[in-house]
Formats: structure tokens, sequence, C-alpha cells
């Protein structure tokens, strides 16, 4: 990290620095696809401060900016863009997870609503977990236990909703839960960015 400088992405990207603004995902993404840095370029929220003199300054007080960055293999951020919402000379940030919400699942935590009631006249469809993740009885009983509703009573209503839940409430099943909507020509209900997480990198436990 210490080689990767501005005035090194700035030749590899064709792009100046002063152009990066409002194009956060575009450059990390860029960064990864030519092999600068080792990662996965991510999307989400950035949660954190936003400076007078920024250019973002007029979304201060907003619980949350889209932002993007890239995660290594060991969780730590690097970031090329967050120089911009602190306003200062351009740098490449790499570190820890300060303000990062990937996917954005702590908005979604905080904004879920409660599972919607068993109704007859929606659409009944098939529910059959299979191992991915999880122990398939557990990860049964925990889904079930979301939706509050038996294995023969589930709905398309409790799909859109179980797609929608943030990976903080699926936990380890989200796996499960992923599998089972892809199964039954579903997945596109499932944010991509969480899909992105927990089916084509990790598949390893959320917490």
């Amino acid at each position: 990290m210490k080689l990767l400088t501005i005035q090194k992405v700035e030749k590899a990207l064709g792009i100046k620095v002063e152009r990066w603004k409002g194009k956060c995902h575009l450059i990390s993404t860029q960064l990864v696809e030519k092999g600068l840095i080792k990662g996965r370029a991510v999307y989400g929220h950035w949660l954190g401060p936003i400076s007078r003199k920024s250019f973002f300054k007029t979304r201060r007080g907003l619980p949350f900016i889209h932002h993007g960055w890239i995660v290594t293999k060991d969780g730590k951020i690097i970031d090329p863009t967050r120089w911009v919402f602190e306003a200062k000379k351009p740098y490449i940030y790499f570190g820890k997870n300060d303000y990062y919400d990937e996917g954005g699942n702590k908005f979604r935590k905080a904004m879920e609503r409660p599972c919607p009631a068993y109704n007859k006249k929606s659409k009944h469809i098939p529910f059959c977990i299979e191992d991915e993740g999880g122990e398939i009885e557990e990860a049964t009983d925990y889904i079930l236990e979301l939706l509050g509703t038996t294995a023969n009573k589930v709905t398309l209503d409790h799909a859109f909703w179980l797609g929608n839940l943030s990976i903080i409430t699926l936990g380890k099943y989200a796996p499960n839960v992923y599998q089972w909507l892809d199964c039954i020509g579903l997945k596109a209900i499932v944010p991509t960015d969480n899909w992105n997480l927990v089916m084509e990198v990790s598949k390893k436990k959320v917490r």
C-alpha cells in the first residue's frame, strides 16, 4: 500500500484525482480490475462525518451516503476517495472498518419491519432448505421461526421479506435463504451487494 500513490493511480486509470469526486465505486472497481489492489470492490453506505467544506457538504445530517470502497481478504478497508468526505488533500485510506456499512446492512437492520402475516391469497411457494452455510434442520427451524409459519404456508410475501432482510438478521443462515430463493427463481429480490458478500465471496458465517 505504501507504494500505491495518488500519482500512480492517476496514471494507471487515466483519471485525474480531481475527477474522482462522486466516482467512488468506479475508482475502487478499476483499482481491483487492473490489479493495483487485491480485494473486493464493494458498495454500501458511508456512516462517518462529512466536512463543511466537502464536495458532499449538502448531505451533512443525512443518516448515510452511498459509497464504494475496497475490502481486503483480512477485512481491512482501502478507500481511494475517503478524502472527499473529509475535504483533505487526496490520499488512499488503508485501515480499519470504522465508518463503512457494506451493502447498507446496518441501515437495513434499523429499518426492518415485522414479517407479513400469512395470507392464504398470496402465492404459495415451495420451501426446501439445503445445507449451504448451516445445518439443514437448524436453518429450517430458524427461518420458519422468523416467518412465524410452517413450511406448507410459505408465500411470495414471505420470500420478498426474507430476501430483503439484513444479513445481520439472517446471520449464518443467509446462504441457506439465498440459495433457496435462487432455486425458486427469485434471486433478483436479493440485494446484489449482499448476494456477492454471502454467496460469491466468503460463504462464511455472517455475524
